[in-house]
């Protein structure tokens, strides 16, 4: 058997969810060489198949190669085998040109507002009022849609703001961040510590880690200094802590208290696993990046990072401002644009084209 996984990995081949491996990149060399394992509906999402997809176009799933990355001519020949709302999640750059003329057929906006990719502000300029609920929360939160949320900054949720990575750079005074920063009234969502845009901050600033820094897999030194303080932790937080690859040091010296089904998901946790073989999910492991050897051979030249560059603060930002609890100023239940107007609509980016439709 080819060299794709570990080694112990191969002995267990058959424990595998071939529909989850199916969809991993890695994984390409052995179904190739063991079709019978290849799923297919899996497979049509996978980004390094085409040339499988290509030869054997009778047997794809067309609603799951919608989203396939790689699948853009393929989609451009077949526009009416598209899923529509199943290519909301192709993270093609020139996807939404296969849109053009036909957003009538999208009944599910909410993959499209997931979507980290900055095509979707050419899809959404001009169908924002067609947006539910969620799907507006979605886009709040969205990085790759700060054009749009500029535009219909009255129309976003505030609490999704405030969980969006890119508004949460305004801490450091990033120029382009922070005018969305101050609308929030310079403040950021009570699980800050998982996100780790905020890791330099805490590394000056230790006295404002909580318990949510067991969700950052950025911050393995200060998960390590804020357990040493806080070792009474519960069955919920062990749950965390076990899929944590910054935390593999903690788990390491207290496999009585992790949780195996999560610890299965762990790519650091991959030489614990193999030693508790009856302890593993096997759906779980099947996810986990760690069983493939290239994977294995990269990790041991990687480290995380421990000399964190600490950005140049606003001098204005006074951090005991900046959390707040879900309070009903930031609840808009029904969406209703409450919010004051400021100028952020004036200034809106300009590399999509607002009138392609």
């Amino acid at each position: 058997m080819l060299n794709v996984f570990l080694p112990w990995i191969n002995d267990n081949i058959d424990k595998l969810n071939m529909s989850i491996i199916s969809t991993h990149t890695e994984a390409i060399p052995f179904l190739e060489n063991n079709p019978s394992y290849i799923c297919w509906d899996s497979l049509s999402t996978n980004s390094g198949a085409m040339h499988l997809i290509n030869a054997n176009l009778y047997k794809i799933n067309w609603s799951m190669l919608s989203r396939n990355s790689s699948a853009y001519t393929l989609l451009e020949n077949n526009k009416n085998k598209i899923d529509w709302n199943e290519l909301g999640y192709n993270t093609s750059p020139n996807i939404y040109l296969l849109y053009k003329n036909n957003t009538d057929k999208i009944t599910n906006w909410l993959p499209i507002c997931q979507n980290k990719s900055s095509w979707i502000n050419n899809i959404l300029d001009n169908n924002i009022e067609k947006l539910n609920k969620n799907e507006i929360k979605a886009l709040s939160s969205n990085p790759c849609a700060i054009p749009i949320i500029k535009k219909y900054i009255h129309l976003m949720d505030k609490i999704s703001l405030l969980d969006n990575p890119f508004i949460q750079q305004g801490i450091y005074g990033n120029p382009d961040a922070y005018e969305l920063f101050q609308y929030l009234d310079n403040k950021v969502a009570n699980n800050y510590c998982a996100s780790s845009v905020f890791v330099p901050y805490l590394y000056n600033n230790r006295d404002k880690i909580d318990r949510n820094i067991f969700y950052n897999c950025q911050a393995p030194e200060l998960i390590e200094w804020y357990y040493q303080k806080n070792k009474d932790l519960d069955s919920y937080w062990w749950n965390i802590i076990s899929k944590n690859s910054a935390a593999i040091n903690i788990i390491n010296a207290n496999l009585d208290k992790i949780d195996w089904k999560m610890l299965s998901l762990n790519s650091a946790a991959v030489n614990i696993l193999e030693l508790y073989q009856n302890n593993i999910d096997w759906n779980n492991l099947s996810q986990n990046p760690g069983i493939y050897a290239q994977h294995a051979l990269s990790s041991r030249s990687l480290a995380f990072e421990t000399n964190v560059s600490i950005p140049n603060f606003n001098t204005i930002i006074n951090f005991d401002k900046l959390t707040i609890d879900y309070d009903e100023d930031y609840i808009d239940e029904d969406l209703k644009p409450l919010y004051t107007e400021t100028n952020l609509d004036s200034d809106i980016d300009s590399d999509y084209d607002s009138d392609f439709y």
